[in-house]
């Protein structure tokens, strides 16, 4: 008999990109139930309120201005922060338009050797451009230029030390990662009919650092049990996307965008049936 450590990192679920996560580009995409369950679930993670603190702005969370200003009232190290306005000769060195609206933030904490330094711009091109309707595209930059640059170099100075991560594999539903070190006992193959005092075909056990106990295969490897309706789940007990994902994994297996192809759609968010509906469809075919 030979005795081999083996160190395997066994993934339960891979994690799909941050985009099947948080479907909602824009804040007017929040109307999606689904999207907005999803962004609601990845702010409070957060400790973040959703809309208030953040927002998603072209298919990633934004923080803002707001969360920043109460992390930083709340951090004992924070001794306050200044602005500078940019000056004509200093935009124009910046290689800046002159009409331009340019500010610095200097932000202030205990520890640090230098300030840190975060930059507002408002360009003259967000303030003046209309749309076909003549209306501002940006009205509320229009109507509150200044309030907003002081905005915008607040937030890039405050950022720098106030960071929320982006969601990761780990932070994604369903997804556990597992490292098992065990030993594979290897039998040398008996000849004739000699037997090596365990039953023809039996299972070799070793048992992982976990505790888990880990079967080696036997000669006939046994069937998988197939899985159905009767035995997983009353599929109207799926009321949403996310219920759909978790059945299907734990029932068949089955990653995210292994149940949207099944269903035949191309993303999450061309789903149109009822998730029980589509939990039915994938049962009754597995």
């Amino acid at each position: 008999m030979e005795q081999n450590k083996v160190k395997a990192l066994v993934v339960k679920q891979d994690a799909g990109k941050l985009s099947t996560y948080l479907q909602a580009r824009f804040p007017k995409d929040l109307a999606n139930p689904n999207f907005a369950l999803d962004f609601a679930k990845w702010c409070i993670a957060h400790q973040l309120e959703p809309v208030r603190d953040c927002i998603p702005y072209q298919g990633n969370p934004y923080i803002c201005v707001e969360w920043l200003d109460r992390q930083a009232s709340e951090d004992s190290a924070f001794k306050g922060y200044s602005y500078k306005v940019y000056s004509q000769q200093e935009k124009e060195a910046l290689d800046f338009d002159p009409k331009d609206l340019v500010a610095e933030c200097q932000a202030n904490w205990d520890g640090l050797e230098s300030p840190l330094v975060g930059l507002g711009v408002i360009t003259i091109q967000e303030r003046e451009t209309t749309t076909e309707r003549g209306t501002f595209r940006s009205p509320v930059v229009a109507t509150h230029a200044q309030q907003m640059l002081f905005k915008r170099a607040r937030s890039a100075a405050l950022k720098q030390k106030y960071h929320v991560p982006a969601p990761i594999l780990e932070e994604l539903p369903y997804t556990t990662v597992i490292e098992a070190e065990y030993s594979v006992t290897e039998v040398t193959p008996l000849k004739g009919g000699e037997k090596s005092g365990e039953a023809a075909g039996e299972e070799k056990q070793g048992v992982g650092e976990s505790g888990e106990t880990i079967s080696s295969p036997s000669k006939e490897t046994p069937k998988t049990k197939k899985i159905g309706m009767s035995v997983a789940r009353d599929p109207s007990t799926i009321k949403t996307i996310n219920e759909l994902f978790k059945a299907c994994f734990d029932d068949f297996n089955m990653q995210p965008d292994q149940v949207i192809q099944e269903l035949g759609y191309s993303s999450q968010s061309d789903i149109s049936e009822l998730p029980s509906e589509c939990y039915q469809k994938i049962a009754a075919v597995r």
